[in-house]
């Protein structure tokens, strides 16, 4: 008997297997929220506003940092605040009056009860969760405490002195709780606002107006300034992030999509024959050290050419796309692999499988093929689209190479054909009942 001689294939000695990517790779922001992040950053405008959803993240992310650095440095503000307090203490505990004293001692144990109601609550997850209308309010009020007490003291060192905290503590709300500009404005208006109430309705003391322009006014707006100019920056680099992260993302996406192309068929949906052999080389070193069997199913669509001649070559991509589904879907287990060998032809690996599971599955492919019934006008013995299949197994061996399988499923094959087609044979002379294989020199075992 002659033998059927199979396409000569490429060696390849590729023994990694590739894991197929999910079908679809959601991108981390929608198309058009992509296109306005990148209007916006071409165009840059002086007000720069957030898309919603952009915006929500951008304050979470503000308020994280907040919240950590405020962690980070709470001891530090705590250690600076005695500080002060002290040095104040030492170089106007004399020297003034009882009235200026006592405002002073009471304004500084004020001011800590504040610093301690704005420090604590950042370090539990409910505090941070209403952190920022608390650390609004709390910078209000000690801003109206600091902008009144300056024209409350009689003390001219001790008002300048004063005068200088209450510029450090704007520039501490202002610049380094980092909250928005709007909600900085609201502070400092309403700040100034409720100073000036207290001083003319609660102390009947007329401001000086210079004097608060000097140590509030304006420090306040040089700082609302400074805020705009790095929230805008702030807003520039998160949605830079976020773009350099879409991006990478679609890259990611792309890759998978490549590499799935690379060890896909695209016809037909199953590996392509690269991948085929890759695997095949695979299980077969890996069942050479355990000793068990790997099974091969080679298959071939009937009287093919004759379908494409009649059909047209559209009406036979459709069927062996058919045909692959259908193949796929007859495969019980996540470790046996479908592919297309190459035009007409398919292949079926069967890791730890013995001949007598390797023929059961050659005989669910095949009426699974024939359940399809695929018209076929032209085909002799049966009016539809039917299959050839060749079942070989070996036991892999250190002297033998993965072709002894393709060669015996090729030669199982070849007698499918001769016997007259559609159905399942082995291996000229194998033994259906039992495993077929090779002993320890490598020599083929007789056969039964």
């Amino acid at each position: 008997m002659s033998s059927y001689t199979r396409r000569n294939r490429p060696d390849v000695t590729l023994t990694v297997t590739l894991t197929p990517p999910p079908s679809s790779s959601r991108p981390l922001l929608p198309s058009e929220e992509v296109a306005e992040l990148r209007h916006l950053l071409d165009d840059t405008p002086a007000l720069l506003i957030l898309p919603t959803t952009v915006r929500q993240s951008f304050e979470q992310y503000r308020l994280r940092d907040l919240a950590s650095y405020i962690r980070i440095g709470s001891v530090p503000l705590v250690l600076l605040y005695v500080g002060v307090v002290l040095v104040g203490t030492l170089l106007f505990g004399q020297g003034v009056s009882a009235e200026d004293s006592q405002l002073w001692r009471w304004g500084s144990i004020f001011i800590g009860l504040m610093v301690a109601c704005g420090l604590l609550p950042v370090q539990f997850a409910a505090g941070r969760r209403y952190y920022t209308p608390l650390i609004t309010v709390i910078a209000t009020v000690i801003l109206t405490k600091l902008a009144v007490m300056p024209n409350l003291l009689a003390d001219a060192d001790l008002s300048a002195c004063e005068s200088y905290l209450c510029i450090i503590t704007l520039i501490i709300a202002v610049l380094a709780l980092r909250l928005s500009t709007i909600r900085t404005a609201v502070i400092c208006a309403a700040s100034g606002m409720l100073a000036v109430t207290a001083l003319l309705t609660g102390f009947r003391v007329t401001p000086d107006w210079g004097l608060m322009a000097y140590y509030f006014v304006c420090p306040a707006a040089v700082c609302l300034f400074v805020a705009w100019l790095q929230e805008r920056q702030e807003k520039i680099n998160f949605m830079q992030s976020l773009l350099l992260a879409h991006e990478a993302a679609d890259r990611e996406a792309l890759n998978r999509k490549l590499d799935r192309l690379a060890h896909q068929d695209a016809l037909s949906g199953l590996a392509n024959r690269r991948h085929f052999d890759a695997v095949l080389a695979q299980e077969w070193e890996r069942l050479r050290r355990t000793q068990r069997p790997l099974a091969l199913l080679f298959m071939d669509v009937d009287h093919f050419k004759r379908y494409n001649d009649h059909y047209g070559h559209g009406a036979g991509d459709d069927c062996l796309t058919t045909i692959g589904s259908a193949i796929a879907a007859s495969l019980l287990r996540p470790s046996d692999m479908a592919a297309r060998y190459g035009g007409e032809e398919f292949v079926v690996l069967l890791p730890d499988t013995e001949m007598a599971g390797a023929i059961e599955v050659g005989e669910r492919l095949l009426a699974a093929v024939d359940a399809l019934a695929i018209p076929h006008a032209t085909a002799q013995g049966t009016r539809h689209v039917s299959l050839s299949i060749g079942v070989a197994v070996r036991t892999p061996a250190s002297t033998r190479d993965s072709n002894t399988l393709l060669d015996a499923a090729d030669r199982a094959l070849y007698a499918a054909k001769q016997a007259g087609r559609h159905r399942v044979c082995v291996e000229p002379g194998a033994d259906t009942g039992s495993n077929t294989g090779v002993d320890a020199n490598g020599q083929d075992l007789p056969i039964v």
